[in-house]
């Protein structure tokens, strides 16, 4: 059976729905939630009965416990073989019962037509099921709450199924340290991980080195698990080594927090020997001596300063990496090879980001707590306050007229008054023209998926016609020859005044900012520039749309037009380098920020190889007296490290810090279809899926009576356990006649029988597969014929790279694919900042499902990528390397010195073809080009501004 343990104890996790019985009125089927449960293997003839626990959780995210009991018979599962071992009978025992929690309120996708009652109660027996490939499915009918006054029962008449998928672990994570040093750390993760995981996928965490009992459960005999966030399944072990191996064994992944003392702690030891006999990956934690040591808190203590509490794990859990490597067992030396430390970094920033990091590594990465966006309709909606401060227009010298910054929603209101739906986000800049009675607008859109026009940018001029009561302007869109001209409204307020319109079907509301630019980013013309650029691009990027960071960058710029920038900007970003205070228009930018009171964000690259870094002490203690200084001393300064996570967390936090959360990057229905399919690869049942070649790529087209309308790719997961295939599409629109391009995934139902498919409730697509892997032959509504064939891979290329040396030019070429590929052909990388999960059996089937292995050749290559290259050589890959050959490049290396430094077994890497990287400066374009022909790709290739024929 999948899934079993050597404990004995399987955990199975799944959906709970329910429907109507036959003759009851309501939606078809309700999700009410996830189910995790945790079974006991024995034999029939066992003396007593085990209990199981169930974590419900509901739609409003509250957990809630079910117990069940078992029977002592063994089932046999109707039409399928007997389960002489499962512990889950026909019926429970008799006189028992199951309470179920349910939601007071339907879920959304009930419709209001079936809200079950408060508090439902199966009966002893009723729950009967089958088991088949693995999959148990229960299911019970439901009468209503008997508790109920009224002889209707309480709620309508329901039937519960329960779908439960056996899990290849028993445990997601094992921890292991020196409770006496690293135990401190230890609870201060967990806290991270309660805060960050999602209620309907709990985490399951066990300490593989405490000896202390935890309470009585299903996995009694297995270990102790001291944290689960959500909900917890405990258990109590006996201590030793015994113990230790055998708590790994229940788990996915063992996590190490190293400390001082960690090599004298044999639990420790015992623990990490078995995840490497088991081929289990393994992550480590540490609290870096050198950054305890350089951090203190200020008094008073800011935003930013280092929680108390921090300091007092680093007296006893710090370390200096390079010491403890040295002293670690000699048969842990390739485990320090194969795996890369992760730094718990003494920044509160960081904190949640390295706890989500090491939850994504260990495979948990579905687990985690999706941020859920703020609703922006209420706050433009509303009427806008008359204290809400005035637009500040940016006048520059050179500029005509002034131009004001405007953001806002289009949204649709529904004729029968249902639910207002959002259809997309506009950031426009606005310049009011008195004299010739118009508006002229730079435009640029960013839609919601699926509800409204695709994303655009248009300058267009609106004229208003007469001026109404109270300053309200009637506008209307100047037409350009004989399109346009759609957009309708008024102004209100005058110049620089909240326009709102209407354009067909949608409403627009836009509201002036008071300002022009989010951030004025300041610097000297030395090392900061290259920080200045990683701003740029990454504050951008982690923004939301409809809200994007708008900066402007001094470099370069004329003293009045820094002048006119600062005075309509909201905030300060300022880069301190080895050259900054000598540079005197970055101090005056500075004083200039002083005078106004705004606030101000200073930055600095702690990295010592780098020509931007800064000895933060110095450059403080240096800092020009007077108004800079003392500015210095009250603001907020932070580190940008290179580990994208930390980047990630450190630019959200000086979006935040500036008063910009509602900027920050909350994943929105626009990207529904990218998180969901994030988050299926990163669940263990699609990667079995992948592992068993059940998830395949698929190309396509589309045509209507021999005419191509629009090109499809798609991943498919085969589940005939389930009766089901999943599509996860992607489409792009070549005819302006046809659908538009979109992004979905449809469920579709698949008779493996005859190999007929149809989309689940719908039925909008239908056809035939020619079994798993086979090519799909499809119809949907919109009269199209649909041809997707197999594809030999799932990536084109796999993008093998040192995180902290070229994960910027890995991310660079990642991008350059995609957008230089023509339409329905995008080139699709395998990299690890994209990828769903980052454990080695991930990057195996990375590697084994991508056409091309490619190498970011750094310094660093042989010592962290050897295990990948490896892996590529010994599947027989097409490699390729990418190398940087400036000297002067931070990952520049010498090929012939790289050649002979490299391992005997990886040196066939060499002997592919070698392309030079030219830098961001240089044409990476070109590169692009080199390495699709290279992969066979030629055709695919796009320049940038080639229109393509229609």
């Amino acid at each position: 059976m999948h899934g079993k343990q050597d404990t004995g104890y399987i955990l199975y996790e799944g959906t709970v729905r329910a429907s109507p019985v036959n003759g009851a009125s309501g939606a078809s089927s309700t999700a009410w939630g996830h189910v995790q449960v945790v079974v006991q293997w024995c034999q029939p003839a066992a003396d007593a009965a085990e209990t199981g626990s169930v974590g419900f959780s509901n739609a409003q995210g509250r957990v809630v416990e079910l117990e069940w009991v078992s029977a002592e018979e063994e089932a046999n599962a109707a039409d399928t073989h007997p389960l002489p071992a499962v512990v889950l009978p026909a019926g429970l025992a008799p006189g028992s019962a199951v309470t179920v929690a349910a939601p007071t309120t339907a879920p959304d996708d009930a419709g209001g037509a079936m809200a079950p009652a408060s508090c439902t109660t199966v009966e002893a027996g009723a729950w009967l099921g089958t088991l088949r490939d693995g999959v148990l499915r229960l299911s019970a009918a439901v009468s209503g709450n008997p508790a109920a006054d009224d002889a209707s029962g309480g709620g309508p008449a329901l039937q519960l199924t329960l779908e439960l998928v056996p899990q290849p672990h028993l445990f997601h994570i094992a921890l292991a340290c020196r409770a006496d040093e690293a135990g401190g750390l230890q609870q201060r993760l967990l806290c991270q991980w309660r805060q960050l995981v999602r209620p309907s996928k709990p985490l399951r965490v066990i300490d593989a080195c405490s000896s202390a009992a935890a309470p009585k459960s299903a996995a009694a005999a297995a270990t102790a698990v001291v944290a689960a966030a959500g909900a917890a399944t405990g258990a109590a072990g006996s201590s030793g080594e015994e113990s230790v191996v055998a708590r790994v064994a229940a788990s996915g992944s063992l996590l190490v927090l190293l400390s001082p003392g960690v090599w004298a702690c044999s639990e420790v030891l015992a623990a990490v020997r078995a995840a490497q006999e088991r081929g289990l990956g393994v992550l480590l934690l540490f609290l870096a001596a050198p950054d305890a040591a350089s951090c203190h808190v200020p008094s008073p203590p800011t935003p930013a300063s280092p929680p108390a509490e921090l300091f007092d794990l680093a007296r006893t859990a710090a370390v200096d990496l390079g010491q403890l490597i040295g002293t670690a067992p000699a048969d842990f030396s390739k485990l320090f090879e194969d795996v890369e430390a992760i730094p718990y970094r003494m920044h509160p920033h960081a904190e949640e980001a390295a706890a989500r990091h090491l939850a994504q590594m260990g495979g948990c990465g579905i687990r985690l707590r999706r941020p859920e966006a703020e609703s922006v309709l209420p706050a433009y909606l509303a009427p806008r306050p008359g204290a809400a401060p005035p637009p500040a227009p940016l006048r520059l010298p050179s500029a005509h007229l002034p131009r004001f910054y405007y953001e806002g929603v289009a949204y649709h209101r529904p004729p029968d008054g249902g639910p207002v739906l959002l259809r997309g986000w506009y950031q426009v800049e606005a310049e009011f023209e008195a004299d010739a009675r118009r508006i002229h607008l730079d435009v640029s859109y960013e839609p919601k998926a699926g509800r409204s026009m695709p994303k655009y940018k248009h300058r267009m001029e609106l004229e208003w016609e007469a001026q109404g009561a109270g300053g309200v302007l009637q506008l209307g869109e100047v037409k350009q020859g004989k399109y346009w001209g759609r957009w309708t409204g008024e102004a209100v307020g005058g110049e620089g005044g909240e326009l709102q319109l209407t354009e067909e079907e949608d409403f627009i509301v836009l509201r002036p900012q008071p300002f022009f630019y989010h951030f004025y980013l300041a610097g000297a013309p030395d090392g900061a520039a290259s920080l200045g650029v990683r701003l740029a691009s990454g504050l951008h990027e982690q923004s939301s749309p409809g809200c994007r960071i708008r900066l402007f960058r001094s470099l370069g710029a004329s003293t009045e037009e820094r002048a006119a920038a600062l005075s309509c900007s909201a905030a300060v970003l300022a880069v301190l380098s080895p050259g900054a205070w000598s540079d005197p228009g970055f101090v005056s930018d500075l004083e200039r920020a002083a005078a106004r009171g705004l606030p101000v964000l200073f930055l600095y690259d702690p990295d010592p190889r780098m020509a931007s870094h800064v000895e933060l002490s110095a450059c403080v203690a240096s800092a020009p007296p007077g108004p800079v200084s003392a500015l210095l001393r009250r603001s907020d300064v932070s580190a940008l490290y290179r580990r994208w996570y930390e980047q990630d967390a450190c630019l959200q936090h000086l979006m935040r810090s500036a008063g910009f959360g509602r900027c920050v990057h909350l994943p929105t229905d626009h990207d529904q279809f990218v998180f969901e399919l994030h988050e299926a690869r990163s669940d263990t049942a699609s990667l079995q899926l992948m592992r068993e070649g059940r998830w395949l790529y698929y190309e396509g087209q589309a045509a209507r009576e021999g005419n191509v309308w629009g090109w499809y790719q798609l991943e498919a997961r085969f589940q005939p356990e389930l009766d089901l295939i999943e599509l996860w599409v992607e489409f792009e629109s070549k005819h302006t006649n046809s659908i538009p391009s979109y992004k979905a995934r449809f469920h579709m139902q698949w008779d493996t029988k005859d190999n007929s498919v149809v989309e689940r409730g719908l039925g909008r697509w239908k056809g035939h597969v020619d079994g798993i892997g086979g090519v799909f032959s499809l119809r949907n509504n919109f009269g199209d014929a649909l041809t997707f064939r197999p594809q030999p891979f799932i990536w084109h290329f796999f993008l093998s790279h040192v995180q902290r040396e070229s994960s910027d030019c890995c991310a660079a070429l990642a991008l350059a694919l995609t957008e230089l590929s023509v339409r329905g052909r995008r080139m699709r990388a395998w990299y690890d900042n994209k990828a769903g999960v980052l454990t080695k059996e991930a990057m195996l089937l990375g590697i084994r499902h991508s056409h091309m292995f490619v190498v970011f050749l750094s310094p660093s290559t042989f010592l962290k990528a050897n295990w990948e290259i490896q892996t590529a050589l010994s599947q027989g890959k097409r490699t390729l390397l990418i190398h940087d050959p400036d000297p002067s490049s931070r990952i520049h290396v010498d090929l012939a010195a790289a050649r002979q430094e490299a391992p005997e077994d990886l040196r066939p890497i060499f002997d592919g073809p070698c392309l030079a990287w030219p830098g961001f400066g240089g044409d990476v374009d070109g590169v692009t080009r080199e390495l699709m022909e290279l992969g066979g790709f030629q055709d695919w290739f796009r320049p940038r501004g080639h229109e393509e024929s229609q």
